[in-house]
């Protein structure tokens, strides 16, 4: 493999282009030529999820620290969700969210593996990886992006009708989370995608592998 002069000469190298995603989230699908979709792999790990012991629908909030974090869970509450938060960072009004009955606090990151037969919905920024967990585990997601990553995510939720972009629904989004949570219908369909979901990324790290070694290789062999 041959060596570079200088950094940026990095984004000139004429090599193939893996996708570590699915086509459904990828935004410039339509105009791709033959590059290839890998998949995605996952971390493993975490805490068990733990909820608070009360009634209502089990939800996971994976979200960022911001200063409107207590009016999201104050929603919540009043849609009747049994919140596990799970945040990034230190969290802004920490005391108004932790006197919050129905919202227990995560210490750590969780292993969604073991909450798929109990979790409703989950709630994010809108991150590629947690959104395709939740995803191939069965679970609708309302996404709350802050960047313009996350909002193509967001919209991809939208167009393929696993999930919803909060920010679309104002005020109204309370409705969106209940029609996610309540939709049987929607429940046999994602769980549907969800086992192709799963056969597809079953082998994404070893498809990924396979394309570099392989470039590797060719270009060695010139």
């Amino acid at each position: 493999m041959p060596t570079t002069a200088n950094w940026n000469e990095l984004f000139a190298i004429d090599g193939p282009t893996l996708l570590c995603t699915t086509p459904d989230f990828d935004p410039y699908q339509m105009s791709r030529g033959d590059e290839s979709y890998c998949g995605v792999w996952f971390y493993r790990g975490g805490r068990i999820p733990q909820w608070n012991d009360r009634s209502g629908d089990k939800v996971i909030a994976y979200l960022k620290s911001t200063v409107d974090l207590p009016l999201i869970c104050e929603r919540l509450g009043s849609l009747g969700a049994n919140l596990l938060l799970v945040c990034d960072g230190v969290i802004k009004q920490i005391d108004a969210i932790r006197c919050m009955e129905h919202v227990c606090l995560s210490g750590g990151l969780i292993d969604l593996d073991q909450c798929g037969d109990s979790c409703a919905l989950v709630i994010c920024n809108g991150n590629h990886g947690i959104t395709l967990k939740a995803l191939s585990l069965g679970i609708p997601v309302a996404a709350l992006p802050l960047f313009i990553e996350q909002r193509l995510n967001a919209v991809a939720l939208e167009q393929t009708g696993w999930g919803v972009s909060l920010p679309s629904y104002s005020t109204q989004w309370q409705a969106a989370l209940g029609n996610l949570i309540n939709d049987s219908d929607l429940k046999s369909r994602l769980a549907v995608y969800s086992e192709k979901l799963r056969q597809f990324n079953a082998g994404a790290l070893d498809r990924s592998l396979a394309g570099v070694l392989a470039w590797i290789s060719g270009t060695a062999a010139e």
